[in-house]
């Protein structure tokens, strides 16, 4: 279970950084390209897209760390209440 939340969490850091400079690209394409030609927003808009995409992506990455975090937590109590089953029973 934990080998499978750092794999997700290690996509979702991947994924964050990309997204980060993907901004950063965008940005400094806005600055540099000059709005007067609307050929020549058809990068940031590409990009745009691009950061919509791993937007999504990262969420949905964060909503599948959540859920495995849950279920790591729900199987931690589980084996407490059986080992305190087990230790009761033994006593």
């Amino acid at each position: 279970m934990k080998k499978i939340a750092r794999k997700y969490k290690s996509q979702y850091d991947e994924q964050t950084t990309e997204l980060q400079e993907l901004k950063k690209k965008v940005e400094e394409e806005k600055k540099t390209t000059p709005v007067s030609s609307a050929t020549e927003d058809a990068p940031p808009a590409v990009n745009e897209a691009e950061v919509k995409e791993l937007t999504e992506k990262i969420e949905s990455l964060q909503t599948e760390v959540e859920r495995l975090k849950e279920a790591d937590h729900q199987h931690k109590v589980s084996t407490l209440l059986y080992r305190a089953k087990v230790t009761l029973q033994n006593t």
